[in-house]
């Protein structure tokens, strides 16, 4: 019989799946991470050879501070977007990932334009449309402000 966590990891994609194996530099950057205080995203890049790799082990793989996940995350966002395209798209997009999601949209002003208006309009048709709509309003570029026009608010207000 499949355990809960077991049915789950099994149900992610491949890219979701939780990793045994510890990147180089792991501890170095889950001690910077646990600081409650965020350190700046370059210098705990700066304790790994391999940041993308060791990010994204910490957002797969760690609970605990609850604060360390989500600042990998944003890491990830402002400084390898594009290399975390596929990353960024599930988080706006799966319900299960909805506090990676609503943080995705809240950074989508650090994406290049093109990225910004794929995660905009991939957000507007998921769980955190909500936050999407603010958060693309406020980023100002008329390139993803204009993925606004394609989802009309309900009762078409505008």
């Amino acid at each position: 019989m499949l355990t809960l966590s077991l049915a789950a990891a099994l149900a992610q994609s491949p890219g979701d799946a939780p990793t045994t194996e510890a990147p180089a530099g792991l501890d170095d950057v889950m001690h910077a991470l646990s600081y409650r205080h965020p350190k700046p995203c370059e210098e705990i890049e700066g304790l790994t050879s391999t940041p993308v790799a060791t990010l994204r082990h910490v957002v797969q793989n760690v609970e605990a501070p609850p604060w360390a996940p989500m600042r990998a995350a944003e890491c990830l966002q402002r400084n390898h977007a594009a290399e975390v395209r596929e990353d960024l798209l599930r988080w706006v997009s799966d319900p299960s990932l909805k506090g990676l999601g609503r943080q995705a949209v809240g950074f989508v002003s650090v994406l290049p334009d093109e990225l910004a208006v794929e995660v905009a309009r991939v957000a507007m048709e998921g769980p955190v449309a909500d936050r999407a709509r603010v958060a693309i309003e406020r980023d100002g570029r008329p390139a993803v402000v204009a993925v606004l026009g394609q989802f009309p608010l309900v009762g078409g207000e505008e």
